[in-house]
């Protein structure tokens, strides 16, 4: 059984080979690691960086943007099953591996894996206290179920903590957006997976200056509002207080992002905090709030 880790990079920064080695020295040894250069970054370039010799490296170079760079390396994976790995992110020894047996054991090769991670910033042994336990505790046992967890709680999962079976994302495509990660659950939900849980952290997500999740420019929140009314359509049929509550918690976040650039979109914005404020059985004060931070 194969598992292909994808990695999509744009340029060369010194932490992308720690995450490469990261990928290689999986004590699970039958994977490919795809390398998926996008941008203005060569195959040439990239081998030449990373001065790697493994034959289960594979580079390829794809049209620009993380999420061309996931869907063409995608085409090609021959794995059974499918890691997304940012360049400047980390997986533990044990991850596919523990992930695997975990579907053995629960009976659940169609499910998608979710395990505990971190947050580091220089050394993946920093100290740091995972924020959302229950995702764990609760015994999550769908997909949806997770999305209801973040509602009623708060929270995000990361990319990294995933490993999914090829044939339930195959017809799934990245799109562009710095929430493309929650876009891309809201489809596999349609799917109605099961979920695999490992109470344990086996991967990292680093901190630094570069963060795709920073916005920067308008056009960034542009695609950032089009991803969560692309999620509001996935969800439009699951009616629940929990789903709700999820969408209203990232308008409210998109609402004080907002601010950074002169409150562009804001009274839009704020009509989907109100409607989904409701919706979620938030009471009027809270609603207010919630506004209230948003302009301070």
């Amino acid at each position: 059984m194969v598992v292909s880790i994808i990695i999509p990079v744009h340029k060369t920064i010194p932490y992308f080979k720690d995450c490469v080695l990261s990928a290689l020295r999986q004590s699970y040894k039958d994977i490919e690691v795809i390398i998926a250069c996008n941008h203005t970054l060569t195959r040439k370039a990239c081998e030449e960086f990373l001065a790697i010799k493994d034959t289960r490296l594979v580079f390829i170079e794809t049209k620009k943007g993380r999420h061309h760079a996931r869907n063409e390396a995608l085409q090609i994976a021959k794995g059974d099953y499918i890691q997304f790995l940012d360049y400047d992110d980390y997986l533990y020894p044990e991850k596919i591996s523990l992930h695997l047996k975990a579907f053995v054991a629960d009976n659940k090769h169609l499910a998608v894996g979710l395990c505990q991670w971190k947050k580091f910033t220089n050394h993946i042994n920093e100290a740091y206290s995972f924020p959302f336990s229950y995702l764990f505790t609760e015994q999550p046992k769908h997909l949806l179920d997770v999305i209801e967890l973040l509602g009623e709680k708060g929270g995000f999962v990361a990319t990294i903590a995933w490993l999914f079976p090829k044939d339930l994302i195959k017809n799934i495509k990245w799109i562009d957006a710095p929430n493309d990660d929650a876009v891309f659950i809201s489809d596999l939900i349609k799917k109605k997976p099961e979920v695999s849980l490992i109470n344990s952290t086996l991967a990292g997500y680093r901190i630094h200056d570069f963060n795709t999740s920073t916005l920067t420019e308008k056009k960034e929140l542009d695609l950032l509002l089009k991803g969560w009314q692309h999620i509001s359509i996935n969800l439009k049929e699951y009616t629940s207080v929990k789903v709700y509550q999820y969408l209203y918690r990232a308008y409210v976040i998109i609402l004080k992002q907002s601010k950074v650039f002169n409150y562009y979109k804001y009274f839009k914005v704020l009509m989907l905090v109100i409607s989904y404020g409701f919706k979620s059985k938030q009471s009027f004060i809270k609603i207010l709030k919630d506004i209230k931070r948003s302009l301070y």
